[in-house]
């Protein structure tokens, strides 16, 4: 008999065996997971026999007793049924299991989940390799090439889907926010080149003018010089420095001049105050603010979407 039947692994095979009282003969497993398919081919005999498709063979009816011959008198002898025909039992014949060829056995899908974080791995990398490449362009040439953003952009979708072979929604979703912060960041990196250079600058000049102002404020000799010298400084009429204001300079002001002149705090030290100030985030975040024109969002707004686009696969 051929059996056909499909393992709950979703293995499909079939085989020739012939059955015993209706059952298998011997234990049966599915090649592909080896999991006991008894049971299974059991249950397709019993549908089989049902139907019909094997038919019992009736036993022959035993033979009419002899008559006895016609003399007034007869006989009933008992007599035994004829013996049974010994039943043939013929050898099992080995199963052959035939599992269905590459071709016609069920595909195993790769998981969408590998796809996914291979997907997001490739964005991630496409858009630190974007942003750094974006901060180098502008310090080689000296010059904020703003279209960059959108490269930088598309450059992490292009990432997501290498990777990720396929797109979905997820990935588009996490490939624009990774652009984004690569274009956020890249745009730091370069505000933060340029800001490092004139810091030098600017508290190279804040040194100096706080020397002449020192140089300047120690030779006063009168109150009415002093006042002078306060109303340049606060930008105000003379008349409207009151003496709490002139006993300040005298006591707070000057001292810090007399000491700067003798080196209290040293040169680099006050430069290092002032780059300390400048490098502190409100500063920061402030030039960084700065920096941000409308063709600087329009190139963001590009470079997102097409990292969208490309990461969720609506650009085939």
């Amino acid at each position: 008999m051929e059996i056909k039947i499909e393992c709950g692994c979703g293995q499909p095979f079939e085989f020739d065996v012939e059955p015993e009282n209706g059952q298998m003969p011997c234990e049966i497993k599915c090649p592909a997971c080896a999991a006991d398919a008894t049971p299974l081919a059991n249950a397709y005999i019993a549908q089989t026999l049902s139907a019909g498709s094997i038919s019992t063979p009736v036993a022959p009816s035993a033979p009419e007793p002899p008559m006895e011959p016609a003399s007034g008198l007869r006989i009933n002898r008992p007599h035994s049924a004829p013996a049974a025909a010994p039943l043939a039992i013929s050898p099992v014949a080995p199963v052959n299991i035939a599992p269905l060829s590459a071709a016609t056995a069920p595909k195993k899908s790769k998981g969408d989940g590998d796809g996914f974080i291979k997907g997001v791995a490739g964005a991630l990398i496409a858009s630190l390799v974007g942003m750094f490449g974006w901060y180098i362009l502008i310090k080689i040439t000296g010059y904020e090439i703003g279209f960059a953003a959108w490269g930088v952009g598309a450059l992490t979708g292009l990432g997501a889907r290498l990777l990720g072979a396929s797109g979905s929604t997820k990935l588009g979703v996490l490939a624009g926010l990774f652009a984004f912060i690569a274009i956020i960041g890249g745009q730091y990196l370069v505000v933060r080149g340029i800001a490092a250079t004139e810091f030098d600058k600017i508290a190279l000049v804040s040194y100096q003018e706080q020397m002449d102002l020192a140089n300047a404020a120690v030779v006063l000799k009168t109150d009415e010089d002093a006042k002078a010298f306060i109303a340049k400084q606060d930008e105000v009429n003379v008349s409207e420095v009151a003496s709490d204001r002139l006993k300040e300079f005298r006591e707070t002001d000057l001292p810090k001049f007399r000491d700067l002149i003798a080196g209290k705090p040293s040169k680099a030290e006050f430069m290092s105050r002032i780059n300390l100030v400048m490098n502190s985030w409100s500063v920061q975040f402030a030039m960084l603010k700065e920096s941000f024109g409308l063709f600087t969002l329009l190139w963001i707004f590009l470079g997102v979407g097409s990292a969208y686009k490309m990461g969720a696969g609506t650009n085939d």
